[in-house]
């Protein structure tokens, strides 16, 4: 079935669900195209219904787009079911191929595909992928009937519960033991894509089983992440592996020190690395999506010297474009129609944690569209007594969040995070402490998200000030300067999380015409 030597003649099909806006297809598929030669086809799976405004986006050459049958969410069976539609697709239509990978949005090509390397590594049974921050060791071979180990991934929280989807993999699928693993770069033979595809009567039923257990554990289980690497080596050759590096250390972002020096000194089966903003006005996703950015970077590894005197010109010539001194306000200055929101509000409540969204403020409307506080769960299967403290001033709102297990009243675990925004695009926040212990609790966990599919875990840029009034800098990067977003404040049991917090308002002349938005 397996034959590393036979790369020359290897064809490769690459797959993406794709939700994103359409400026920034355009650059994704020309990051595929300029590293991947025409052994390699890209499939883009659109959700259905939608379709492209920009003629110029339609299938051609080596990319096919299509929509998929699937509506897509980040947790459930969505991913994965429009991953094997994919596979359907390039099965029916793309003729003869040898191997097909499942590829992310949101990341990106940073060097040519060496298929000699991801043969040979395939060869050698690397099922583990090489990653910063995570070992998926501990996810394989695991029975169907539970995790019981005491480390491995998230993704097994939700299996333990899902007693109705266990049962159909065992009986249903004939699964006796399951391995989770990362699904962004995810490499298998087509011999063994068949064999899943075979199965997809028994898979879809998987979707009606998941839903039939308690708590809707589809909110917090991403199936993706086991459903093919299982089937693989269960039913399969059990060989595969992967072509996607993952930062999962840090703010996780892939910018220009990251292709200037780690991507660059990985082994060469890894040629694809996440996570890249999806967006246009990315440096990363410039350096790697188009050709100046090419040329630039290629320049830039020319040496230190080289580099040095080349940055350091791009500085000096950007300096005239650096804006006044923004003003600080507080982030609750654009709140007043918002129902519910007197200037303050007090907030008592017992929640059943289920990874979902709580509105804060009473009154009609959906939060994430009107961009007013709310509660994303992080845990499930737990009850949580929240207390939230908003209290508006001129130019600054204080906010005490805390709250408590009523199971277990001595936990400090992290029930999830508060979600506050200005409500108009901000450049930079400041969060205010009055102790360095309290800033320090949660000075790299504070998240922005954009209340539709991009989040972003935040570290300062400087710290200033002294006990007492300790201040934590953070800088909105790239295009979210340009979007209205959510900051996220994490809350713990027991645990304060006590802040001031103000904003720089991005500048209305500075603002992008037609910023690029997520398309559901």
């Amino acid at each position: 079935m397996f034959n590393a030597e036979r790369n020359g003649m290897s064809r490769f099909v690459f797959a993406t669900n794709y939700n994103e806006g359409e400026d920034f297809l355009a650059l994704y598929i020309e990051n595929f195209l300029h590293y991947t030669d025409e052994s390699c086809s890209l499939i883009i799976n659109l959700a259905p219904g939608r379709r492209l405004a920009d003629p110029a986006l339609r299938s051609a050459g080596r990319v096919h787009i299509f929509n998929g049958e699937t509506h897509r969410s980040k947790w459930g069976m969505g991913i994965a079911l429009g991953h094997l539609e994919s596979y359907a697709y390039a099965a029916r239509h793309l003729g003869s191929f040898d191997y097909f990978c499942t590829l992310a949005s949101n990341a990106l090509f940073f060097r040519a595909l060496d298929k000699q390397a991801i043969l040979n590594r395939l060869a050698a049974g690397g099922i583990f992928p090489e990653a910063h921050g995570r070992d998926y060791r501990a996810d394989h071979d695991i029975p169907v009937t539970g995790f019981e180990r005491d480390e491995g991934s998230w993704a097994w929280v939700g299996f333990n519960q899902s007693a109705s989807f266990r049962r159909c993999l065992a009986d249903i699928c004939r699964i006796e033991r399951c391995t989770v693993t990362q699904i962004e770069g995810f490499v298998a033979s087509r011999e063994d894509w068949d064999i899943i595809l075979a199965f997809e009567p028994q898979i879809r039923l998987l979707q009606a089983a998941l839903a039939m257990d308690p708590d809707d554990p589809r909110n917090y289980m991403a199936v993706e992440e086991m459903l093919f690497s299982t089937f693989v080596m269960q039913h399969g050759s059990g060989r595969f592996t992967h072509l996607c590096f993952m930062f999962w250390d840090g703010l996780g972002r892939v910018g220009p020190k990251e292709l200037l020096s780690t991507l660059p000194a990985l082994p060469p089966y890894l040629c694809s690395a996440k996570w890249f903003e999806r967006s246009i006005t990315d440096p990363g996703a410039i350096l790697v999506g188009t050709e100046a950015g090419r040329a630039l970077l290629d320049a830039c590894r020319g040496g230190p010297a080289i580099r040095s005197t080349m940055l350091a010109q791009l500085r000096h010539g950007l300096d005239g474009l650096e804006a006044a001194p923004l003003e600080e306000t507080s982030i609750a200055m654009h709140w007043g129609d918002l129902p519910g929101w007197m200037g303050s509000a007090s907030i008592r409540r017992t929640l059943y944690l289920a990874r979902q969204y709580e509105q804060l403020l009473a009154g009609p409307g959906d939060p994430l569209a009107t961009h007013a506080p709310f509660f994303l769960a992080e845990m499930a299967h737990v009850p949580f007594e929240l207390s939230l403290e908003l209290a508006g001033a001129e130019n600054e709102l204080s906010v005490v969040a805390t709250g408590s297990f009523p199971l277990q009243r001595q936990s400090t675990a992290l029930a999830g995070y508060v979600y506050l925004s200005c409500r108009r695009p901000v450049s930079e926040f400041i969060l205010a402490f009055d102790t360095r212990e309290g800033a320090e609790r949660v000075k790299d966990r504070i998240v922005v998200y954009d209340n539709a599919h991009d989040y972003q875990l935040m570290s300062p840029i400087r710290i200033s000030g002294s006990e007492g009034n300790v201040r934590l800098h953070y800088q909105m990067r790239n295009e979210a300067k340009h979007r209205i977003m959510s900051i996220g404040l994490p809350c713990y049991g027991r645990l304060f999380t006590a802040t001031r917090m103000t904003v720089l308002e991005t500048p209305v002349q500075a603002e992008l015409s037609e910023a690029p938005a997520l398309v559901a």
